[in-house]
């Protein structure tokens, strides 16, 4: 067993060996082929701007590539995975709101009535659910 960390921006390619096991192929080959071509397609190099992200792009991409010329016999299944940035923290200054609500019997059209203080916090209510 192995241990490895990806850091941020970089792409892990999980795959089954359908991709491997082509007609016409040899594994060590095409594991090789596939490695290259996956490396391509994330480096955009021989591709157009497909506005796609790296691990929206890498699968697609490099199973057309591969399986174009050879075809395929088994199952294939690929996934990538990208490790982001940590975002930055988010801060956020908001005014509060708070509703007063009168029990379902009384209440007029609407129910409720809502007040907004600048600054102000607001706290649930702890009315008992047998007034609603």
């Amino acid at each position: 067993m192995a241990n490895a960390r990806l850091e941020p921006g970089e792409v892990v390619l999980l795959y089954t060996d359908g991709i491997i096991e082509r007609p016409g192929r040899d594994p060590a080959a095409a594991r090789a082929e596939l490695a290259r071509t996956a490396t391509d397609t994330l480096a955009e190099r021989g591709i157009r701007g497909t506005g796609l992200s790296a691990v929206d792009r890498v699968c697609p991409l490099s199973l057309e590539l591969l399986v174009r010329q050879s075809g395929h016999t088994d199952d294939i299944t690929l996934l990538a995975a990208q490790r982001v940035a940590a975002p930055e923290p988010l801060h956020l200054r908001l005014a509060s709101t708070s509703t007063r609500c009168r029990p379902r019997a009384s209440r007029g059209p609407g129910g409720c009535a809502s007040t907004a203080r600048a600054g102000a916090t607001s706290t649930p209510s702890r009315t008992p659910s047998a007034n609603w």
